[in-house]
Parts: C-alpha cells; structure tokens; sequence
C-alpha cells in the first residue's frame, strides 16, 4: 500500500489495511460493524472493505486474530471502537486515520488508547498527551515492549491493559492515574520496578499477579485498597511499604512472595486484612507505628500475626539487603 493513500481520509463507508502477504484479509468477525460489507478486495495500492453505507463502530472481536494484517486505515465517523477488535492482531504496524497516534502506534478514541501496534519496534514508550485511560487489552502480550511511563494525563488503567507484556521491565504511573484496574499487568514476568503515582487509590484484583521478578514497589500516598492476588506469585519482592492511607489489604494479596522480608505499613490505624492476606510459610516481620500497638493486637484480623509484628522499621545496607530481625515480636512482648 502506498504511503499517499494514507495521507488522505478513509472515506466513511469504507476500511482501509493492508497485508504481510498482500492478500485480502477477511474480519473474524463480519457483525461487528453497524453496517453490511458489501465487498472485500485487494490491489496494488491495498486492501479495502466496503460497507453499505458509513460505519460508526467497529465491534467485538472485529480483526481479532488476523495474524496478516498489517496497517488499517479507519474512517472519522467511528465513534466506537471495542477492547478486543485488534488483539492478537501479530503483525500488525501501523494505524492510520482521524483516530491514529501521531506516530501512527496506537489508536485512540474518545480519549481512550484502545491498541497498540504489535510490530512497534521501539521498546519504551511515553502515552501521548490527551488519552485519559488505557484501555482494556491495550497493550495485550506486546513483547518488544520493555518500558512504559503513563503520565501527562492517564486517570485509570483498564483491564488487562498490559497483560502478559512479558519484556516490560519499568512502569511509572504517573499522579493523575487514580485506578489500576483487574489483571492490568498481570503475567509481566520481567517487570522489576514499579513506581505508583500520588493519586492511585485502588490496586485491583491480580493487577501485578505472578510479576515474579518484581523487586521494588514504590506506593503513592493515598492508596487505600489493595485487592485480592494483587502482588500474589512475586516471588522476588523482599521488602513492601504501605502508606499512611492504606485501609484493606484483600486475600492472598502478597500470597507466594517467597523472597519477602519485611513489611512496613505506615497506617496508624490497622488495615483490614484476611488469614490468606501474607503467606504464612514465608519469613517475613511486620512493622507498625509504635503508637498503634494497642490497636493492632486487639484487632481480630491481625491477632495471628503477632508473632510476626514489631514496632521499629528495620535497618538496610542497601535496598536488596536483608533487615535486622533482632527486635523482639509483639506476641513474644505481651
């Protein structure tokens, strides 16, 4: 396909792609558009879908699948674009049109990244200004990318958004984004380093399940719920630190952090926490202000962790050292 051809608007019965093997590709699923295809053909300049009549949506499951295609040129009259229309979409490089990036990386719409190209060779990537949300599957088992920083105006992170990104090392969330939504980088198993920005005040449900590389997490200030298997299966975490604002801590939220050694949480008032919240076959203490002792121990959800629980922060050489266990527990003190 010829560049030129994408430097002019798609008109708006139509969709523009092409092909790794300059053959038509056909949808994986034909109803999802609000109107009918009435051909589907391929030439030197490309291949194009022709609708009825003008298309406003390009539905579920769409080109799912189309492990051959390679570019798509969308009209400016679609107003809706589904989650799941180009996952697994392997060769896919390029959009073009009203609702492409400027680099032509990810697709946009209504302020939403719903996509990013596959084939993008550039392995660290900023989220360009205007998108306020991450869509869910957006950037879905997308191997060459090793870094991303979600700043400027990102406020929540869909569903899956980075799940099974398996060559992401480095996330910085920036402090407009308030939510991380379920399983949205889960299965990142090379991801070592998360910095969670000031206005994040939920972690969802396996957000970072089995990152089982991840070393350092630093938490904004004003989370206060961590979800059931949010950290669960990080076996490389040695130390957490929660913040002041943190008020629930759900099930098996750090379970199977085998490498873990101490947690300090900052909240004077005790979070609410589950029996399957730590793993009790891990080696690990617990530290909490000093003057929260009377509330910790009476506390029904932290009753069997006193044997665990301590009031000074342990000491470190470095970050990955391991910290002085000498202080005596709570449960050994009363």
């Amino acid at each position: 396909m010829r560049v030129a051809r994408h430097s002019k608007s798609c008109p708006e019965n139509q969709i523009w792609y092409s092909s790794t093997n300059k053959r038509v590709v056909e949808p994986s699923n034909p109803d999802a558009f609000d109107a009918k295809i009435v051909s589907n053909s391929y030439t030197s300049e490309g291949g194009v879908i022709i609708f009825e009549g003008e298309i406003s949506t390009v539905g579920d499951n769409a080109f799912c699948g189309c492990s051959l295609l390679q570019t798509i040129t969308l009209p400016k009259s679609i107003t809706q674009i589904s989650s799941t229309a180009f996952r697994e979409c392997s060769a896919l490089d390029k959009f073009y049109g009203e609702h492409s990036s400027a680099d032509g990386d990810a697709l946009i719409i209504n302020q939403r990244l719903i996509a990013f190209a596959h084939r993008v060779k550039n392995c660290q990537y900023i989220i360009p200004k205007g998108v306020v949300a991450i869509g869910k599957y957006a950037f879905d088992s997308h191997t060459a990318l090793q870094s991303i920083i979600i700043d400027a105006d990102v406020e929540s992170i869909h569903e899956a958004a980075f799940y099974h990104c398996t060559n992401l090392t480095s996330v910085i969330i920036g402090n407009k984004v308030r939510n991380i939504c379920k399983e949205a980088f889960m299965g990142c198993s090379a991801l070592t380093d998360i910095i969670i920005g000031n206005s994040v005040t939920t972690i969802s449900d396996s957000a970072f399940y089995y990152c089982n590389n991840l070393k350092h997490i630093t938490f904004g200030n004003k989370v206060n719920t961590i979800s059931d298997s949010a950290f669960r299966g990080c076996d490389n975490l040695t130390q957490i630190t929660l913040p002041e604002s943190i008020t629930h801590i759900g099930n098996a939220a750090f379970m199977r952090c085998s490498s873990l050694l101490s947690v300090i949480i900052k909240a004077p008032i005790p979070p609410q926490i589950t029996d399957t919240t730590f793993d009790s076959t891990t080696d690990y203490m617990i530290y909490i202000p000093k003057q929260s002792i009377s509330l910790y121990t009476n506390s029904n959800c932290w009753v069997k962790l006193l044997n665990k629980i301590a009031t000074s922060t342990p000491s470190h050489n470095k970050m990955d050292a391991q910290p002085n266990k000498t202080q005596t527990p709570l449960l050994k003190k009363l």
